[in-house]
């Protein structure tokens, strides 16, 4: 509870005065019509931030965040086209780093609960993003579709378990599975989007005539009084 509460403190901290000071210092240096002065400041607060967080006793990847949120609160556009050649090289060297943490030997250790976890993120992401675009008044094609393309837990998933690690909240063999079951999960999704077409195909045919019709009627409903057919009734 102690951690928890020393991490909340420095969350608010951080964010308090990172809202009350960086965005108006931005716009004072975006005055100076500057792109190098502006690219300079930026990546200073951001390593700046990083290094504080890290001496504070935390990941260096939460200051990023929590700098990353507090700069675009600037609403400044500019800052973001001047960012993008460095945000690719860092992000070359980020997924480069990540490829080098995948060890067979780990993953072949921990094989049981990374496919437990991977089946959990797949099965689970696809039914609960499907039901939620659906109850938005997608319909069955779309709503699988979008279920499909969400099937993996990304990279954020490193920054979650780098920073259990470093809060000692974690064990060790956290940080591998969380590797592997995004790298597993990452490479399926291409392959389940191209076959969510295919999917809904099959539900359609093979689903209870009632099911697939109060399905539509709820998409029909759900999507307006003008998208009814005439003549059917809700």
């Amino acid at each position: 509870l102690a951690t928890i509460g020393h991490v909340g403190l420095f969350l608010c901290v951080a964010l308090v005065l990172g809202l009350m000071l960086v965005p108006p210092f931005l716009r004072y240096v975006e005055k100076f019509k500057s792109d190098e002065m502006l690219l300079v400041v930026v990546l200073g607060l951001c390593f700046g931030v990083s290094l504080a967080a890290v001496k504070a006793g935390y990941s260096s990847a939460l200051g990023a965040i929590l700098i990353g949120t507090v700069v675009g609160e600037a609403k400044i556009e500019k800052i973001q086209r001047l960012a993008e050649p460095v945000r690719d090289m860092f992000g070359a060297i980020f997924f480069v780093s990540v490829g080098i943490l995948i060890e067979p030997a780990l993953i072949v250790k921990y094989a049981l609960p990374v496919a437990v976890i991977t089946l959990a993120v797949v099965v689970g992401k696809i039914a609960s993003c499907s039901i939620g675009a659906f109850a938005a008044g997608r319909d069955l094609s779309i709503s699988l579709r979008t279920g499909m393309s969400m099937a993996q837990i990304g990279e954020f998933s490193f920054i979650i378990a780098s920073l259990g690690l470093t809060l000692n909240v974690t064990g060790d063999f956290l940080y591998p599975i969380a590797v592997a079951v995004s790298a597993i999960t990452t490479l399926l999704t291409p392959y389940l989007i191209r076959g969510s077409g295919s999917a809904a195909a099959l539900f359609e045919r093979h689903a209870p005539r009632w099911l697939s019709e109060g399905m539509q009627r709820y998409t029909a409903w759900a999507q307006g009084p003008g998208s009814i057919p005439q003549g059917q009734k809700i």
